[in-house]
């Protein structure tokens, strides 16, 4: 009777074994690697996306950007659905009967590769908890390997980006540096400022314009706005151009947009133009060249004094035309008195 019940425990040991070790076995030939996901806010029936990132990732830490600063800039691509990214599977939390816990999710990803895990639910999302973007990158070295991610909660917002280039396309576009900009919104009815203080996901909101937090072009033209913005329109105004531009009407007047969830793409409007983050264009204008050198603006003032002369008489010139004039103004004044003369003598005779 011992021996039995020795060898049904056995029995069911080497059972649970393989349940863990088949899938470690199979993920590992094919060159996958098994995900246990866990919502700390332990969520039972939130869905996520995944979504393969692994060129624009590999794109952005080749240009010489740190793997901090492509992580940054894949989360401000909230919209990869849609726009850039592959999606390659979805999942949805559940009570994990092994763990004995709520808001977990088993799956299996492919090695070589970098995914970003979005929240996926598709209720308006304003002002709510949700689930902080995840990045991943899963060696090809590591097989069979069990990765236990963790979804951070963290209040919903997003982060906007566009390029600053110059309106002269003769040479291509060209991307401008150390534009300045300055962002501000609507509270009840009067405008205030993002202030300096401002940190990511917590905006300080002030009524003085010369004391709001500035955001400057970059050599590649580009102005991040990493701060984690709640749903919300917002305004940006461009306060500095670049050397050798001036400020058009548009840059001081652009309207953003942004969504009540992760599924909706932020609209950023230049004038009468709408575009998408990251796709949106701020120009400026080219400052008419002047004499830069005293050699140019010595020709330049020659020029003005030649066309000068070529306008106005000499000084010889206007002292003959007022001879002329005098001498005009007595031959009328001796023919008046001759004819005068004449009708007088008439008169008396």
């Amino acid at each position: 009777m011992k021996q039995s019940k020795l060898l049904m425990k056995l029995f069911s040991v080497f059972l649970l074994l393989s349940v863990f070790i088949q899938p470690q076995l199979t993920n590992a030939a094919e060159g996958n690697s098994q995900i246990i996901f866990h919502n700390l806010s332990e969520k039972n029936d939130v869905t996520y996306r995944v979504f393969d990132v692994t060129e624009k990732y590999s794109t952005i830490t080749q240009n010489g950007h740190s793997e901090d600063t492509a992580k940054e800039k894949i989360f401000e691509l909230g919209t990869l659905a849609a726009n850039e990214a592959k999606s390659v599977t979805s999942f949805t939390t559940t009570y994990d009967a092994l763990l004995q816990e709520h808001g977990i999710a088993r799956f299996t990803l492919e090695n070589s590769k970098t995914y970003l895990i979005l929240e996926h639910n598709t209720e308006d999302q304003t002002d709510k908890i949700v689930t902080m973007p995840i990045i991943l990158t899963i060696p090809k070295e590591d097989l069979g390997q069990t990765y236990d991610l963790y979804g951070k909660p963290v209040t919903y917002s997003r982060n906007f980006s566009f390029k600053k280039i110059s309106s002269d396309k003769s040479n291509g576009e060209q991307f401008l540096g150390k534009a300045a900009f300055i962002l501000s919104k609507q509270i009840n009815g009067k405008t205030f400022y993002l202030g300096e203080q401002a940190l990511i996901g917590v905006q300080h909101w002030i009524e003085s314009k010369a004391e709001a937090k500035s955001f400057v072009s970059n050599e590649q033209g580009e102005v991040a706005f990493n701060i984690g913005l709640t749903t919300g329109t917002y305004s940006v105004e461009e306060i500095k151009a670049p050397e050798g531009y001036q400020i058009t009407e548009e840059a001081t007047s652009i309207e953003v947009v942004i969504p009540n969830n992760y599924n909706k793409e932020i609209s950023i409007v230049v004038g009468k133009q709408a575009f998408v983050t990251n796709d949106a264009r701020v120009e400026n204008n080219p400052v008419k060249n002047l004499p830069n050198t005293q050699e140019d603006a010595g020709s330049y003032i020659t020029q003005i004094k030649r066309y000068a002369r070529r306008v106005l008489p000499k000084t010889g010139e206007a002292r003959n035309h007022y001879i002329l004039l005098g001498a005009a103004i007595l031959a009328i004044a001796g023919l008046l008195m001759i004819y005068l003369k004449k009708g007088r003598e008439k008169y008396e005779k």
